[in-house]
């Protein structure tokens, strides 16, 4: 388990999903580079709306790796002027629903290392672009994450992996007001469900980004936190945790302080 010794906080959160006109998968296919960086620009464009780009250090993107040109995180700077000097890191998405925590680890790694900055992290997968800027702020300021934690056990000891993971605050699993599970198979989130005793109202917001954009593969996590503040509105001190759900049966969770 990783214990974030500092408090990486979320300091902007936005999406954006795709236009009708190329949703089909066929429509995906032939015009994949334009869709990315349509939909990237269009979730950076939000956060910076909100942010001093002057203060942003470090640029980090996941998506697909199918481009015949430049990769989009070279767009994404040209497009909004970005510093010149501004540390990039693109990285080609493997469509897995865990992958999204390495670079979420990146970013935290950039924060500890440069802690007067912030770090932008973009991913755009599947039918969405989630992207989130972060910064080192006091303890209980904001949206913090915790702690990360990997799991192999193909979900057959998920309940002990967790309360490892709740371990680093001293909490049980009777003590997490949110939850977002990013687990395309419907059996496998039920499961979890059942054994974790969650309640529907813990569920709602995992069932609602299922529902409504479906696997939006690493963008999902933040997906659901997005929806989590939107619409379950926790109060400051509450916790949440968001777990994924990947190939060879791979969990990973971050516990977040709201």
């Amino acid at each position: 388990m990783a214990i974030l010794a500092k408090q990486p906080t979320l300091l902007a959160l936005s999406s954006a999903f795709p236009s009708s006109d190329i949703s089909s998968s066929e429509g995906l296919h032939k015009d994949y580079e334009p869709f990315v960086l349509d939909l990237s620009s269009r979730a950076v464009g939000s956060v910076l709306k909100v942010m001093n780009k002057e203060s942003l250090g470090s640029l980090i993107m996941l998506s697909s790796p199918e481009y015949a040109g430049s990769t989009p995180d070279t767009h994404l700077v040209s497009h909004f002027q970005l510093r010149s000097n501004l540390w990039r890191k693109w990285l080609g998405g493997s469509n897995q629903g865990t992958a999204w925590v390495s670079p979420l680890g990146l970013a935290i790694d950039r924060l500890e290392a440069h802690p007067s900055e912030t770090v932008l992290l973009n991913c755009t997968e599947g039918n969405a672009s989630a992207t989130v800027v972060l910064g080192l702020l006091p303890e209980g300021q904001g949206v913090q994450f915790l702690a990360t934690h990997t799991c192999s056990t193909g979900g057959e000891q998920i309940r002990p992996w967790i309360e490892d993971l709740l371990s680093i605050e001293e909490l049980r699993i009777e003590d997490i007001q949110c939850w977002g599970l990013h687990v395309d198979d419907l059996a496998l989130a039920s499961d979890l469900a059942k054994e974790l005793k969650l309640q529907s109202y813990q569920m709602r917001a995992t069932e609602f980004i299922r529902q409504q954009f479906g696997n939006c593969a690493t963008a999902t996590p933040f997906l659901l936190l997005e929806e989590i503040l939107k619409k379950d509105r926790p109060q400051r001190g509450d916790y949440g945790v968001l777990v994924s759900y990947g190939s060879g049966g791979v969990f990973q969770g971050i516990l977040v302080r709201f």
